[in-house]
């Protein structure tokens, strides 16, 4: 007769080595968000920022378009500085600087959250506090993100044409970071909840 009694390992069950590659793609995360934000605040060479006109585009006529249906160049312009002060360039460079600081925050809140997991002992008040810190960092990035863009290219647009025409556009997708960051801050509320009600259990005994 069998003993089933023994505990059966899941497939989904995380080995130290997922551990070890989560910390990977962590590192090189942070790599990518510092080289990036490095490139934005360069101290040399042309500043180049886009924007989105009000007027429309000129028509494409090509030959091979079909009948009933039309095309027309984009309506955005790309802008070049060749000689930026320091203050376009720390202004150019401010979204890719709020995405550092809260992606950096990301990174290492969940550093020390893998750390938890693979000491056996992820429920601790200090994991929460690094859950709600992750949650938070990626919900002020998420909610500043749709905005501070075309904020940032007006403010820039304004310091090299007196009469600017700028179209500000904000599309549907740019909202969805704001989604996660909401699914991650009622996650850290269940695990809050979880935590609490494992206390006064452990209080009971």
């Amino acid at each position: 007769m069998s003993d089933t009694s023994a505990p059966t390992k899941s497939m989904f069950t995380a080995s130290r080595g997922d551990f070890i590659a989560a910390r990977v793609v962590l590192l090189i995360a942070a790599l990518f968000l510092v080289v990036g934000c490095a490139i934005q605040f360069w101290p040399t060479g042309p500043l180049h920022f886009t924007s989105s006109v009000a007027e429309d585009g000129p028509a494409y006529a090509a030959p091979d378009i079909a009948t009933g249906a039309s095309a027309r160049f984009s309506s955005e312009i790309e802008w070049t500085v060749s000689d930026p002060t320091l203050g376009q360039r720390a202004l150019a460079g401010l979204p890719a600087a709020v995405l550092l600081i809260a992606g950096l925050i990301a990174v290492w809140c969940l550093w020390r959250l893998i750390d938890a997991v693979m000491a056996g002992e992820p429920f601790t008040r200090r994991s929460l506090r690094h859950a709600r810190v992750l949650a938070l960092s990626v919900a002020f990035a998420a909610a500043c993100w749709p905005f501070l863009g075309p904020l940032v290219n007006f403010m820039l647009i304004t310091q090299v044409q007196s009469l600017p025409s700028v179209l500000f556009t904000v599309r549907l997708q740019d909202f969805l970071p704001i989604v996660v960051a909401a699914l991650l801050v009622v996650l850290t509320e269940v695990y809050a909840r979880g935590l609490a009600l494992r206390e006064d259990v452990e209080g009971l005994v």
